[in-house]
């Protein structure tokens, strides 16, 4: 029997799009441990006399949220890990898949605090590289256009970073949330409840 009429394209879809977020999340996620551990050291290396400037701020929002970031990145780690796998058990109609659903609420779950983890981290940043930055920029430049000088421009590009990752976290969120709801229907349900028989030749 041709199983690819017992699977519907959308279970393709799904199953692969799960999988293609888990590839990404761990590469993602190594990256976050990554830069994070390079971003302490070299704040940790700046905290010395002869640097010149003050980045006592920065250092202390980057030790204070360390191990919450790093925690939160191992966790996103295991989460992309579970992703690949139920998301390759997804294609092949395989009865644990049947947790899929569970996984991708975890995932969204996860998605949302990191977002929201990322999100406090970049403000707690900014307003410490505001204060940094105005030492040397000088008093607010009068009249208007341009950013108002380096805090401007600060503010500016964090305003379009936090745009950026709050729409691909809510983007994400939204797949996991449409994979929930096609794979909770009672007829795919029943795909994973019931494996395909094979024919006398094993097709």
């Amino acid at each position: 029997m041709d199983q690819s009429a017992t699977r519907p394209a959308g279970l393709y879809v799904v199953g692969i799009g799960i999988m293609l977020f888990g590839l990404l999340g761990m590469c993602t996620q190594g990256f976050t441990i990554v830069s994070t551990s390079q971003q302490r050291d070299q704040f940790q290396q700046m905290d010395r006399p002869d640097v010149g400037a003050d980045f006592s701020g920065m250092i202390e929002i980057q030790e204070r949220l360390f191990v919450p970031n790093m925690v939160s990145a191992v966790f996103g780690v295991l989460i992309a890990l579970a992703l690949l796998v139920f998301g390759a058990l997804t294609v092949a109609r395989i009865g644990l898949a049947l947790y899929t659903p569970a996984i991708l609420a975890v995932a969204a779950v996860v998605e949302l605090m990191q977002l929201a983890l990322s999100l406090y981290f970049q403000m707690e940043m900014a307003e410490a590289m505001d204060r940094f930055a105005s030492g040397f920029g000088g008093p607010p430049a009068s009249g208007g256009g341009g950013f108002g000088g380096p805090e401007g421009f600060l503010s500016a590009a964090l305003g379009i970073g936090l745009c950026v990752v709050g729409a691909w976290a809510l983007a994400k969120c939204g797949f996991f949330g449409a994979g929930i709801a096609y794979l909770r229907k009672p007829e795919i349900r029943e795909l994973f409840e019931s494996p395909p028989q094979l024919g006398p030749r094993g097709d």
